[in-house]
Order: C-alpha cells, then sequence, then structure tokens
C-alpha cells in the first residue's frame, strides 16, 4: 500500500516536486522561509511552463503559487494566489492565509474554493487518508475530527484545528498536524496539476 503522505504522482510531473516534500513545511503557522527549498523554486516552475507551454495561465499560475507555499514564502504566494480567479486560486489563498496565521481569513477564502475535488487519479481521496492518519490518535478530538472526514474532506474545519493547536501548543499533535499539511498541500497540488495533464 503506498504512503498515504506521498500519493503516486503522475508521470509528467517532475519527481524532484515530492522529494523536497518531506523537508518542507516544518512549521504549521509563521513559518520562516526554507532557504534550500526556495533555491529550487524557479527552476521547477520553469521546467512546467517548459513541458506545458500552452497551458492556461491561471493554472500554471496556481501551481507556481503552490510551490511558494511549500518553500514557506508565504508573500510569494499571496502575490500570485491572490490574482487567480477560480477555486483552486482561493484554496492556495486560503492556506496562505492559515499559515501566516490569519484563521477567518483562511475560512473566508475556503468558502471560495468548493468544487476542489480532495483526490488523485480518482481512488485517493484526502478525506479517507485524513481518517486513516488520526484512527491512532491518542486524542479524542483528532480521531473523531478524522472520522468526520472520511466521506468528504473539510479543509476549514483543519484551520480551526490549527488555531485551537495555536492557543493550546501540544508537541505530539503539532507533528500529526505538519503530516496533515503537507498531505492537503500534495492533492491540491497533483489535483490542479491534473489540469495540466489534461490537455
Amino acid at each position: 500500500m503506498p504512503n498515504p503522505l506521498f500519493p503516486e504522482a503522475s508521470p509528467l510531473l517532475d519527481a524532484r516536486i515530492f522529494a523536497i516534500l518531506p523537508q518542507a513545511m516544518n512549521q504549521l503557522i509563521s513559518p520562516s522561509m526554507n532557504a534550500s527549498v526556495s533555491a529550487e523554486i524557479p527552476a521547477l516552475f520553469a521546467a512546467l511552463s517548459t513541458q506545458f507551454p500552452s497551458a492556461p495561465p491561471n493554472v500554471l499560475q496556481g501551481l507556481h503559487a503552490g510551490l511558494w507555499l511549500l518553500a514557506d514564502d508565504l508573500d510569494a504566494a499571496h502575490t500570485l494566489c491572490q490574482d487567480i480567479p477560480d477555486r483552486y486560486g482561493s484554496a492556495w489563498h486560503a492556506i496562505m492565509h492559515r499559515r501566516e496565521p490569519d484563521f477567518s481569513n483562511a475560512n473566508y477564502w475556503w468558502r471560495s474554493a468548493s468544487g476542489v475535488a480532495w483526490s488523485v487519479g480518482g481512488s485517493f481521496t484526502m478525506g479517507h487518508a485524513v481518517s486513516q492518519l488520526t484512527a491512532s490518535s491518542a486524542l479524542p478530538r483528532l480521531s473523531t475530527w478524522g472520522k468526520s472526514q472520511a466521506g468528504r474532506y473539510d479543509p476549514a474545519s483543519f484551520v480551526d484545528l490549527v488555531a485551537d493547536l495555536h492557543g493550546n501548543p501540544d508537541p505530539a499533535v503539532t507533528s500529526l498536524l505538519i503530516d496533515l499539511q503537507r498531505l492537503e498541500w500534495a492533492v491540491l497540488f497533483l489535483e490542479c496539476f491534473a489540469r495540466l495533464d489534461a490537455k
């Protein structure tokens, strides 16, 4: 069974993107830019642009915003995603604000992002992966939340979990939520990438 944190990507997707995911996004909120990941972003985006020269600009721009979020460069991601007039731009915008942290603004943008499928290849769903990852949690709130996501992932409820943790820090919970943050990023990035793959 594949590791749910690293769902299988399209063979067209640059393998370097998922190779750097384990060292990326190590903080839930107020991240410092990750210099080693940041150094990779221009080349990764250039490769995407070259591989898909006729891709719609908003699709490429969304992937570019996602890559900057991977590098913890919230300002660069914000500059890009605030000008993308679709659900995926709103989704990247929401993640960026959650990480600032500006939780109410994040949930505002999630309301504009309805229609994100949270699935990869029709078989991998974010909701199912979340329920598996939280099933063994000793914290009833996390396991209960995970079970509630099994049918359909609700990213706004993840914002609420992060907000609660912000007020009541717990290293064990933080570690799990960082894994979930990476998973959320991976699934959204792959869903956005599939829009290129389908062209």
